[in-house]
């Protein structure tokens, strides 16, 4: 995490602390994957995304005093089987490795992994990374959502020279924000129900972020 990140986490207290943490533990996963010559196992982006976040190992136990995530996949019933034809492939290691952060406790319920590399791809090209997490009752709102938003596509255009500018878009009928990086990247960020938000790292050319939200709950 970079210095001017952290003096942000410490001056927006628990609750943006907690964003922090959560986000650069998901985002590990996504700029990791996105930066590999070929794609990894979902072993290894688990253990990518730990080294990425400086979290405890994936072996490590939360404590039992705290409220624990879930790895639920039934979340990635909401995603498209496929993405202009290249399969959404579940990711069980890397969620369970994410889920073992304890920041991530307090606020997020469940939380499921999926990625989609086109075949022949150089991993940095057509492919894109779905976190799908249940937040806990009574956590969701406009500011939560924002600094969500702020701080993952922070971690995520880090590795690309930084956040190029966010917009919002109407996709499939819902509200979409879409963050851009300065050299290439893309996020896409809803609600969906309730205590669900989608979070999206794309890259390539063929928009398969784009697809997913499109596609969504089809």
């Amino acid at each position: 995490m970079s210095g001017g990140l952290r003096g942000s986490v410490a001056a927006g207290g628990r609750r943006a602390g907690t964003r922090a943490g959560t986000l650069v533990a998901i985002m590990g996963l996504g700029l990791l994957v996105a930066c590999q010559s070929t794609a990894p196992s979902p072993g290894a982006t688990a253990a990518a995304r730990v080294s990425a976040s400086g979290s405890a190992s994936p072996s490590a136990s939360p404590s039992p005093s705290l409220e624990t995530v879930t790895v639920d996949p039934s979340l990635l019933s909401i995603l498209p089987r496929d993405v202009g034809g290249t399969l959404m492939l579940p990711a069980p290691d890397a969620a369970s490795g994410i889920a073992l952060d304890p920041s991530l406790a307090p606020e997020v319920e469940a939380i499921a992994v999926a990625l989609a590399v086109a075949e022949g791809s150089s991993g940095a090209e057509d492919l894109v990374i779905a976190n799908v997490v249940r937040l806990r009752p009574d956590i969701f709102d406009d500011t939560f959502f924002e600094g969500w938003r702020t701080t993952y596509d922070e971690a995520a255009c880090e590795p690309a020279g930084g956040v190029k500018g966010t917009a919002e878009d109407q996709i499939a009928g819902r509200q979409v924000f879409v963050g851009s990086c300065l050299n290439g990247g893309s996020t896409y960020h809803v609600r969906y129900g309730e205590d669900v938000i989608v979070s999206l790292t794309s890259t390539g050319k063929r928009g398969f972020g784009r697809i997913v939200m499109e596609h969504l709950g089809a």
